[in-house]
Parts: structure tokens; sequence; C-alpha cells
């Protein structure tokens, strides 16, 4: 086998299109559109993170998109959700070197909302959830990811999508199932606040694995522990009236924040931890790794495709193969750009950057349609005349 001497935007397209096309659920057969052009659309439309109407008004001799999306709408309803979720998990599975399934790692779990603005279709399927206020809505597409945070690389390991009302528990219930498909030991889990419930902790114990997750300052009973001169350990009951009562070991961490306008001020930190063997400072610094999620969430929404559908099939499809991408971004980084030499393996993570990666897909999906036509000007003034006018 002849050894690659460059990575081309081809070879990027070829490896993206591989990915996706094997496991993401869509297909074409028209005169005009097959599976393909619809792939190529979706994964130009991502780089410019517009919409498949704009990305059909730049590229020449593509399906209209008015056939794209009737293909779209088709084949990702809210009855496919299940198994569009089910492929997703598939696809993100298939992006993951072999690394990742070979030593314990640690993992962080994170929901992230995409708004949405308009009127919420009736029924029971519009998966609309309410929440904070952000973006200008309380209406939001919500999803729950589990990541892998290791070697300066975050990885989306599992990804599932949350329906109005539902609890914590089974949401963490089911990313630590996908966790487990994907073969993985979980070295330590990090979760936000917004995981601080019973369900959640019964969810941890049962799977047994170590785990932190920031406790709210604002729970009743616990502010209790937030006082004392040095951080310390100590324990709390949180109780629910649906899953009952379960005793929790707090590290209570006395820290101090810088202000914004000078100075210093006193602020504690909670942590719920299980099975950790750590000190009250190893505890937080080891929870500051979880904000690795983050960075995750910020590149889905440079590559998220817009849209102002209400299918809601459609729209967390769109935001699965975000996921997707730039899982696939960093598995090139790691087929390709891989350091020699012994040691821990190593790879350049500063060749092949997201927005290059992104330029390389938009410029192979360029070169299969072609250069944008010219536009005539043969019904508008003269340049000359035009100027003068202005």
């Amino acid at each position: 086998m002849t050894a690659l001497t460059s990575l081309t935007s081809q070879r990027v397209l070829d490896d993206t299109m591989a990915i996706v096309q094997a496991h993401l659920p869509v297909s074409a057969s028209g005169y005009r559109c097959q599976t393909a052009d619809l792939w190529r659309v979706l994964l130009h439309a991502m780089t410019h993170t517009h919409s498949i109407e704009a990305t059909c008004t730049i590229l020449p001799n593509v399906p209209h998109p008015n056939t794209i999306r009737r293909y779209l709408a088709c084949q990702w309803t809210p009855t496919t959700i299940p198994q569009i979720e089910t492929s997703s998990n598939a696809a993100l599975r298939a992006t993951l070197p072999a690394w990742v399934s070979t030593t314990p790692v640690e993992v962080a779990i994170d929901t992230h909302d995409c708004p949405f603005y308009g009127q919420i279709p009736d029924g029971d399927d519009h998966w609309v959830c309410r929440g904070q206020t952000r973006a200008g809505t309380n209406a939001h597409y919500r999803c729950a990811s589990m990541a892998v945070l290791a070697r300066h690389t975050h990885l989306t390991v599992a990804i599932t999508f949350v329906q109005p009302g539902e609890s914590m528990g089974a949401i963490v219930e089911r990313l630590l199932a996908h966790g487990t498909r994907a073969g993985i030991t979980i070295k330590c889990l990090y979760a936000d606040k917004g995981f601080c419930s019973v369900a959640v902790f019964q969810a941890v114990v049962a799977a047994q694995i170590p785990a932190i997750i920031a406790v709210p300052l604002r729970r009743p009973g616990v502010g209790t522990l937030a006082h004392g001169p040095i951080s310390h350990w100590g324990t709390h009951t949180f109780t629910s009236d649906t899953a009952g009562a379960v005793t929790v070991r707090i590290a209570a961490v006395r820290t101090y924040a810088q202000r914004r306008r000078g100075g210093y001020e006193l602020r504690w930190c909670l942590f719920a931890c299980f099975a950790i063997r750590e000190s009250l400072i190893g505890v937080r610094r080891r929870y500051r790794r979880r904000f690795g999620i983050e960075s995750i969430y910020r590149q889905l929404e440079a590559v998220r495709i817009r849209t102002t559908a209400t299918n809601p099939g459609l729209r967390l499809m769109l935001i699965a193969l975000g996921f997707v991408v730039i899982n696939g971004w960093i598995r090139c980084q790691w087929t390709y750009l891989r350091i020699a030499g012994g040691g821990p393996r190593r790879v350049d993570q500063t060749v092949l950057r997201l927005p290059r990666f992104l330029g390389l897909l938009q410029h192979a999906i360029g070169q299969w349609y072609g250069p944008p036509p010219p536009i005539a000007l043969d019904r508008y003034c003269p340049a000359s005349a035009a100027t003068a006018k202005w």
C-alpha cells in the first residue's frame, strides 16, 4: 500500500462522506438528486453555517432546494427520532480512535440547547423544551452528550435527544448505555449543577463509576456546608418525592474569584463525590476538566446548519450531523497527522484546525459542481453609467 504524501481536499471529503453515508439514514434516487448530492449539499451548508437554500444558491448544477428538503423531511420525521439517535451514535463510534476503548478515560456529560423561534406545534411530538431564556427565546431543541477528555482531545462518544419534561436520571442512563456500547471504561465522570438530582446520583451509584458532580449552593439544606475558615468534607442527604433519598459525600472547597473591578471575593464550590480518592483542591482541579465539553458545543455552533423547519426529526438530525462531522475532523487528525516518536501517541493539532478542515470540504465540493456561473449584466446599466448616477 502506497503511503499518502499529502492530505488533499478530496481525501477529506471522501473520508467524511464514507462515515455519514455508512451510518446516517437518508437516501435519494431521483433523476437529478442522488444520495451523494444530499450529503454534499449538507456538508457545504455546514462549512458556511447557513441554510440549505443558501447553499443551493451558491453551488451550480445542484438539485433544487425544495427537492432536497422534501427528501430530508420525508425520511427524518418525529417517528424516526429513535432510529436517528441510534444511527448517530453508531456514526460517532465509527469515528473513535482505538485508544479510547483500550484505556480508562475521563468523560463529561452535559446538555446543549439549540434555539427555536416560532409557534410550538400542537401535540406531544414537537420535542421543544422550555427553559432558561437564551438567544432571545426560552424554547429550545435539547440534546445531551458524553465526551471523552483525554490527550488534549475532546471526542463526543454518545448523544441522546431530550423530550420535554424528561428526568435527568433517564438521560444519564441512556448516555451510560451508549458509552458501554462504545466500549469505553470510565475513569471519572464530570457533570455540572444541572445534573444534581437524586435520580442521577442513583444512576451513578448503580453503574459503579467514580464521579464528580457540582452542587448548587441554593439547593435547600446544602448552603450550611459553605462555611468555615478552610475547605472541608461533609455529607448531605438529598431527597426526592419520586426517587427517594440518597446520602452523598460533599467536598466543600473554599476559593477566591477575581472581581471585574479588581480585588477578590470569597466563593464556595460544592461537589458531590462518588468513589473519589482525592484531596479537596484536587477535586476542584479535576472538575475543571469538564469545561472541555463546552468547546465541543462552541464547535457545534460553528458547523450547525440553520433552518426554520418545524420538523423535529430534521432539526435533531442536523444537530447530530454536527457532532459526527466534528468527530470526523478529529479522526482525520489522528489518522494522517500522527507525530512519530516514542512515548504516548501525539498528533499535530496546529496543521488542520477546524476552519481549515471546513475549507477543504468546501473546496472539494466546489470542484465537484464547478465554479458558480457568471452574472449576466445585459439587463443592467453599464458600469460607467451606474457609477455616475451613484
